[in-house]
């Protein structure tokens, strides 16, 4: 009676760790699939946001464009609160953007930069400031 009571025990132990290791496993596998959606969702909503704040961008030149300047300013501000929120929003790497680092201008040769003028501007550009009359005793 003894030796089946703990053939019994044993048996009841034994089925609980194995189940109990089943479960362990599918729920390893569970939190890795969770952790991959979540990584997803959180690319996509950021991919929406930046979508939104091009949208806005978008906006704000076409008033601008069309000189309808007081919408342009809405627009704008819109722009700028939903730059913040981006800028404030924790950072995904592969989702970094123009929008969120801050604008440094590229040094550029005169050459270069005469290039990309627009034609109006080009014929000032040619102005050198050795070539102004420095004094009216030089005249």
């Amino acid at each position: 009676m003894r030796r089946k009571l703990v053939i019994w025990s044993l048996l009841l132990i034994g089925g609980f760790v194995a189940g109990f290791i089943l479960q362990y496993a599918r729920l390893q596998h569970i939190e890795v699939e969770l952790s991959a959606a979540s990584k997803q969702l959180a690319s996509c909503q950021s991919s929406e946001q930046l979508s939104q704040l091009r949208d806005t961008a978008t906006r704000m030149y076409l008033e601008a464009a069309q000189k309808n300047y007081g919408l342009a300013g809405e627009y704008a501000k819109e722009f700028l609160i939903k730059r913040s929120e981006l800028s404030t929003a924790p950072m995904i790497a592969q989702c970094a953007t123009y929008f969120v680092i801050p604008w440094t201008p590229a040094i550029r040769s005169r050459a270069i930069s005469r290039r990309e003028m627009p034609p109006q501007y080009q014929k000032y550009a040619r102005l050198s400031p050795t070539s102004r009359i420095r004094s009216v005793e030089n005249c």
